[in-house]
């Protein structure tokens, strides 16, 4: 379902009091934007000058967004209207194989029943295991499928995608397949 409360139910207090939609996604959901914004001391500014600018009023989704997007610079038009707006969640599985010094990783993601959206858009992180410890990568997510080539110079020993479990996804399985030279 959708965060976003619909001018017909705001007098439906189950609907806004919903845990799943109102709490835990809500929730989720703002934590999104600080993984998307991937700098702290700009995402708990803009919580402060929220709740400085907002304290004893009403204040709603579209000011946070116009908040959020006049402190960064950057749009949040499609992070809303997928996440708050819209409903469901992609499934994720991905395939990766290694080339020398390139990790090829392919992410095909696909819509929850009901979301509306053909595929949605985040940066999804990525955990990158070798021998020699992780890596950390951020992966710009925005089509059904998404390819990238990331140089590395240790043998990689496992991928895990949102390893932290910070974003509303669903995650399948991760494919690990041999080299193949074109």
């Amino acid at each position: 379902g959708s965060v976003h409360v619909p001018e017909m139910e705001v007098h439906d207090a189950s609907r806004i009091f919903n845990h799943q939609l109102s709490y835990k996604k809500g929730a989720v959901l703002v934590h999104m934007l600080r993984k998307e914004l991937n700098n702290d001391t700009l995402f708990f500014d803009l919580l402060k000058v929220f709740l400085q600018t907002y304290a004893y009023k009403v204040a709603s989704a579209d000011d946070f967004k116009n908040l959020a997007e006049k402190m960064t610079g950057r749009s949040f038009d499609t992070f809303f209207q997928q996440w708050y707006y819209g409903s469901g969640y992609p499934f994720i599985e991905a395939e990766w194989q290694q080339c020398d010094e390139i990790l090829k990783l392919r992410v095909q993601q696909t819509p929850s029943k009901g979301s509306g959206s053909e595929f949605f858009q985040f940066t999804l992180p990525c955990r990158i295991s070798s021998e020699y410890g992780d890596t950390l990568v951020y992966l710009p997510v925005n089509a059904v499928q998404s390819e990238f080539e990331i140089d590395l110079k240790h043998t990689v020993q496992e991928i895990m995608l949102d390893p932290d479990h910070h974003f509303l996804i669903e995650l399948g399985r991760i494919y690990s397949k041999t080299c193949t030279e074109p």
